[in-house]
């Protein structure tokens, strides 16, 4: 996943176990709801990083509920 530059020179990279992300709220081994994707959304904002690798996503859809895919650009294999 790629999003937005950060102001320094260097490239920043940050890694986040997203703990079994769903599409869907209420579904999933870790149930959540709009609520939990909001902070979620908030969290990754913050991160201000070039490339964030992520892990424990159930698919593009649920990662877009916290990427906008506006910003960045998921890829997953």
């Amino acid at each position: 996943m790629t999003g937005p530059r950060s102001t320094d020179a260097g490239l920043r990279i940050a890694s986040w176990n997203l703990e079994h992300l769903a599409e869907a709220d209420g579904t999933g081994c870790r149930p959540r709801t709009e609520a939990d994707y909001a902070a979620l959304r908030a969290y990754a904002a913050r991160l201000d990083a070039d490339v964030i690798a992520f892990q424990e996503v159930e698919s593009v859809r649920a990662a877009q509920r916290v990427f906008d895919p506006a910003v960045y650009r998921i890829l997953i294999e």
